[in-house]
């Protein structure tokens, strides 16, 4: 029962992951921005996948649960910096915390090709 049950939430992770990856690739065809936080996640939602599926040997590989540990902090903290950074960069602007999609780098008021040829 025990092993079915968390097959079955394996597979249902495997899913979750698959709509994030999809959702990041048509955030990205649509607006030509990557969206960190939401690849941040799908990471993080992959790591707890494999701890959760891990199999029934997994005393005999302390380092891999030792690695697995390290890299759901690591993605932790970087979502954490990125969700900081966004927070007190759009609070800097207009004192509003943004809560909805990216904007892309020309919707910020940037452009490229103007930024390339230097101050004038």
């Amino acid at each position: 029962m025990g092993e079915g049950l968390i097959a079955v939430l394996g597979d249902l992770l495997n899913l979750l992951i698959a709509i994030e990856v999809l959702q990041n690739i048509t955030s990205y065809l649509r607006r030509h921005v990557v969206q960190i936080e939401l690849v941040l996640l799908t990471a993080i939602t992959a790591v707890a996948r494999k701890v959760i599926v891990l199999p029934q040997n997994v005393e005999n590989k302390p380092i891999l649960v030792v690695a697995l540990g390290v890299a759901v902090l690591c993605l932790a903290a970087a979502f954490w910096m990125v969700r900081q950074a966004n927070e007190m960069e759009v609070s800097g602007q207009d004192g509003v915390a943004r809560t909805g999609p990216a904007r892309s780098f020309q919707e910020a008021g940037h452009s490229p090709a103007s930024d390339a040829d230097g101050p004038h």
